[in-house]
């Protein structure tokens, strides 16, 4: 055997590791990293941070076009920009839904137990044989109805957040708080704007 024919196979093998570039397996990896976070993300950034939600987009195409052009080393460093960003808008992103959740948390807690109070009260000044001057029956029964109806309204507050919807539903909580507490002070109670007391 010839040693032409036994450097043949040798050139082949070094011809074909040369035409593969390492950085090709790196940057689909940190692709499809970066389409994962995005995935995950998506819904809460389009909500809180669309325009960071874009860039980290543009980042990923720009990533895949490189790739698609064999551009193996460019698309690497693309990916990595893609997922440094798309790491930031997850985090941003569940950062404000989770202090949306606590505003709205915070918005409805002391509902159940105001409601509680304003119970109670027109429960007292129903048994009264006589009642406080500016009440009538009639304002009781109305004060009733609208306590009612503000139980409703919590409910409907409580689906409209579970929907995903916070902000609305934090906003609708805080006015419904603030009718209740206008509610309470009207039959008598002494309750602040945050809290019952």
């Amino acid at each position: 055997m010839s040693r032409t024919s036994l450097l043949a196979p040798l050139a082949l093998l070094a011809l074909l590791a040369a035409c593969t570039d390492p950085a090709k397996p790196q940057a689909e990896a940190a692709i499809q990293a970066a389409e994962r976070t995005l995935a995950g993300a998506r819904a809460d950034a389009a909500r809180y941070v669309p325009a960071e939600l874009k860039a980290a987009e543009e980042a990923l195409a720009k990533a895949r076009s490189l790739q698609a052009g064999r551009e193996h080393r460019a698309a690497l460093a693309a990916a990595a920009d893609a997922s440094a960003k798309a790491s930031a808008v997850a985090t941003t992103a569940l950062g404000r839904r989770q202090q949306e959740e606590r505003d709205f948390s915070a918005a409805v807690a002391q509902l159940p137990q105001l409601f509680d109070l304003v119970r109670g009260r027109l429960a007292e000044l129903s048994a009264a044989k006589k009642l406080p001057q500016g009440l009538t029956p009639g304002a009781l029964e109305a004060a009733r109805g609208e306590l009612d109806a503000s139980a409703r309204l919590l409910d409907e507050v409580t689906v409209q957040a579970g929907a995903g919807r916070l902000a609305e539903a934090t906003a609708a909580a805080r006015a419904l708080r603030d009718r209740s507490v206008a509610l309470a002070v009207r039959l008598g109670l002494r309750v602040g704007p945050q809290r019952p007391q």
